[in-house]
């Protein structure tokens, strides 16, 4: 049996990922994402440090391997609604990593 998930992923005290509500907080006010940007920012702050390829990315986005290239787009929009914590990492250049660990009893 798996252990439960938290509703509220935590980051950096600064940053929240509700997956409940579906919605992203940056100190706290409510970050405008669209569901495509939504979905790779749950997907990969649930795998904080995880090497997650762009084809992985874009069947957690759409569903089925849209075009992979398309994923960077994203990436890069997600990256400037987040700033200025670095969250994100690309990894030769076909592979992202959540860098900001999880806080501890969240």
């Amino acid at each position: 049996m798996n252990a439960p998930t938290p509703q509220t992923l935590r980051f950096a005290g600064r940053l929240e990922v509700d997956l409940a509500a579906r919605q992203v907080r940056l100190d706290g006010t409510p970050v405008a994402m669209t569901r495509t940007e939504y979905e790779l920012t749950a997907y990969l702050a649930a795998r904080p440090g995880q090497v997650v390829v762009r084809a992985l990315l874009a069947e957690q986005a759409w569903g089925h391997v849209e075009d992979p290239d398309a994923v960077t787009g994203h990436i890069r929009r997600i990256r400037a609604h987040l700033a200025p914590l670095t969250t994100i990492s690309t990894l030769l250049g076909v592979c992202y990593r959540w860098d900001l660990p999880l806080e501890a009893g969240r």
